[in-house]
């Protein structure tokens, strides 16, 4: 059975209620939210194992896409991505 955050990367709405939680919770800068709710993003479907599509993602997220330039990035290249942009922060 797919944890809440999983049912979260499938359907679109629960992932940007997943992001505005991130955001009221834990009061950081929105940028920081963004990239720590691609990390929850990556990690989700790294439960699943399947690739994360760009239109189950918000904004944010499908910044991500373009930089590999595809429609869909596997969960270990958002997740790289989103890690290295968090630590250069």
């Amino acid at each position: 059975m797919p944890s809440e955050i999983s049912k979260a990367v499938q359907d679109g709405e629960g992932l940007r209620e997943a992001f505005t939680s991130c955001v009221e919770e834990n009061g950081r800068p929105i940028c920081e939210a963004q990239l720590l709710t691609a990390l929850i993003v990556s990690e989700a479907a790294a439960q699943e194992n399947y690739d994360v599509s760009a239109e189950l993602m918000p904004n944010h997220a499908r910044k991500f896409t373009e930089i590999k330039g595809e429609e869909k990035v596997h969960w270990r290249e958002l997740g790289a991505i989103s890690k290295t942009l968090l630590m250069n922060r």
